[in-house]
């Protein structure tokens, strides 16, 4: 007899009743494939509604009783969603910032990747137009199955609740009570992978002319189709777009066996269309010490260094060069810059130094980007990322940097639930994956500074700008001087005229 095993899993649907641990059995047939970090199906609550949870633990004991333990249903992913670190990190954050569990555990995968339920109503094949006509079956229920029988037998729930209102759902499990209907449950999230269909020539003959044969003279239609795909496949969006073909005739060829549809993933970049270059920069005196002090400490233990540079200093060629060390480690980085709007500026010098190597992470991006850069992340294609405050929790697996540029923005402290602050997941993700944490910024938070002065972060000092360029002048403007002398505008009368010069 086998040993029965249990998994402690937190159900993902954020609610303070049940932010808590449920202990579940799993099944002989799932005892091979199931995982820490995964997503499963589960059975939950009196009626016993099927949601989905992350697998937390698991163990060879269990405290409740075993009567009471219900059996996981499925597994939705087969590979972790989340590492062991980001589950520690996850309790961290819950603990530190006073937040549900899964708050914490939701930060770190892609939005839109939350199950949605859809559920399809089928007629049992026994129920026909006859049987409607006997009295067992009262007159509402006559309704649905009449409305089922027109349908083909088969409708979404939701589809089903626009004809008939009132408490449909119950009405519903009362007929599938009476074998009337069966009910099936979908589960889907809301982006997924994007595919793209192909055609291409079957292989059934090796000339083209032998294709032709085939077809009669007067499909014009069919014979350009096989014309096309003489070179290279064709996308179905590019036949019906661009070539203006029809199905008809895709479907004559499909049944003479002539073409083959394939079916190709597509990855969404946002940056797909983009040639960046960024030379590497001779450094100067001063970028040269930091980068040699890095390289030298890193090797000793995991470093914590805030880089005080004056705006033009170089920092951002610091942090390449600190990235390219790392790269030869066989290690990972991220990039945090406060804005979005500021990451298009990083993104082209980073992508352009380091090309394919790069993905990128920001609230920007498109929900199928977003899903697909994480997929790209997790799958280890990418060693570098960027992004905004979300990057914090790119899934990187052999992170080895973390660098926050502007460390002092108010931008890196989330406003919204769970609210967290950048500079606190960076240090305490540096604690649990053993890596370099490095701040830059101009005019250091007062917390980092003080850091500095304790010794606890080393600091390092950029006071010259590149090639010796003078700081800009700067002027101060009485505006009351300003509305004396008639100006009621928000710019004063030096900054018109300097604003003037400057588009001039």
């Amino acid at each position: 007899m086998k040993k029965v095993m249990y998994a402690q899993v937190i159900i993902n649907k954020p609610n303070i009743n049940i932010d808590q641990y449920f202990d579940y059995k799993i099944p002989e047939k799932l005892l091979n494939n199931i995982k820490i970090g995964q997503r499963v199906i589960v059975p939950f609550g009196r009626g016993n509604k099927k949601i989905d949870a992350f697998i937390i633990k698991i163990k060879s004991f269990s405290y409740v009783k075993e009567k009471r333990l219900k059996y996981i249903e499925q597994i939705i992913d087969l590979e972790p969603m989340l590492s062991s670190n980001q589950l520690k990190l996850s309790q961290w954050i819950k603990n530190n910032y006073l937040c549900l569990h899964i708050e914490a555990i939701q930060l770190m995968i892609p939005t839109g990747m939350n199950l949605e339920k859809k559920i399809n109503i089928i007629l049992n094949k026994n129920i026909t137009t006859e049987k409607l006509l006997c009295n067992l079956i009262n007159e509402e229920e006559k309704k649905i199955l009449e409305y089922l029988i027109a349908n083909k037998g088969e409708i979404w729930l939701e589809l089903l609740q626009k004809e008939f209102k009132g408490n449909l759902y119950k009405k519903i499990l009362q007929m599938a009570k009476k074998k009337y209907i069966s009910i099936e449950e979908h589960f889907y999230t809301k982006v997924s992978d994007k595919r793209e269909k192909y055609i291409t020539l079957s292989g059934k003959y090796k000339s083209k002319d032998k294709y032709l044969k085939e077809i009669s003279k007067n499909a014009h239609k069919q014979l350009e189709i096989i014309n096309s795909l003489e070179h290279h496949p064709i996308s179905y969006s590019e036949l019906y777009k661009d070539l203006k073909f029809n199905k008809s005739s895709i479907d004559s060829l499909l049944k003479k066996g002539l073409i083959k549809i394939n079916s190709q993933m597509l990855f969404r970049n946002p940056y797909n269309d983009k040639n960046f270059s960024y030379p590497e920069l001779k450094l100067t005196i001063e970028q040269e010490n930091i980068v040699k002090e890095f390289k030298k400490l890193s090797v000793i233990e995991p470093q914590k260094m805030l880089i005080h540079g004056v705006t033009g200093s170089g920092k951002t060629e610091v942090y390449l060069n600190m990235i390219q060390i790392m790269l030869k480690e066989g290690k990972q980085s991220i990039l945090l810059v406060p804005e979005i709007s500021l990451t298009p500026q990083m993104v082209e010098r980073v992508m352009g130094r380091f090309g394919e190597q790069v993905s990128i992470l920001h609230s920007g991006l498109s929900l199928g980007e977003k899903y697909d850069q994480w997929k790209r992340i997790k799958s280890g294609k990418a060693n570098i990322v960027i992004g905004a405050r979300s990057a914090i929790f790119a899934p990187l697996d052999k992170l080895g940097l973390i660098i926050i540029d502007e460390e002092h923005e108010n931008t890196y402290k989330s406003s919204i639930r769970p609210r967290y602050h950048v500079r606190e997941i960076g240090e305490k993700r540096c604690e649990y994956e053993s890596c370099h944490l490095v701040l830059g910024t101009a005019t250091p938070s007062i917390e980092s500074y003080y850091k500095s002065m304790n010794k606890e972060y080393k600091l390092f000092s950029l006071e010259k700008r590149i090639d010796n360029n003078p700081m800009p002048k700067i002027t101060f403007v009485d505006m009351r001087n300003e509305l004396k002398e008639g100006n009621y505008s928000i710019l004063s009368n030096i900054l018109k005229k300097e604003i003037r010069d400057k588009l001039n």
